[in-house]
């Protein structure tokens, strides 16, 4: 999907998402919850956050990217869909992600990830946890 969304702006060899970024990357998590990450400082940091991720989480899908071209030429947002499953709960995982991506000599050094925690709470903990806790519903994403 980020090798379509970001075109000549990284290299489209490799098959992972770490093999698009550059070694010292910096990827934020502004939305995130207390005690969770808020940042990561370079691409072995990343490779092991998201191998604990996937212990969590799995992603089936993703939706097509919408990519908003901005004033920087290494620079763009991308919207995208994220569809996958809550291992620990079974729930669905079905998340909005909007991206801020900086790009330099074909790698990806920046990278903003704005999502909803909330939606992460419910397919790690279970929705009626999740909403007993807050007050909402389980149909809000």
């Amino acid at each position: 999907m980020l090798r379509t969304a970001l075109g000549d702006r990284v290299n489209q060899g490799g098959s992972s998402f770490m093999d698009l970024v550059a070694d010292d990357i910096i990827m934020d998590f502004p939305f995130a919850l207390p005690g969770q990450v808020t940042q990561l400082n370079g691409a072995k940091d990343i490779a092991q956050h998201l191998e604990a991720l996937s212990s969590l989480i799995t992603l089936d899908r993703m939706s097509d990217p919408i990519v908003h071209v901005t004033s920087d030429p290494d620079v763009v947002i991308v919207e995208v869909d994220g569809f996958g499953v809550g291992l620990p709960t079974g729930e669905a995982y079905e998340q909005s992600y909007v991206c801020v991506i900086t790009t330099r000599n074909k790698r990806i050094v920046y990278y903003k990830d704005y999502w909803n925690p909330i939606v992460f709470l419910r397919a790690l903990q279970g929705s009626a946890t999740i909403d007993a806790l807050i007050g909402g519903s389980s149909d809000a994403h």
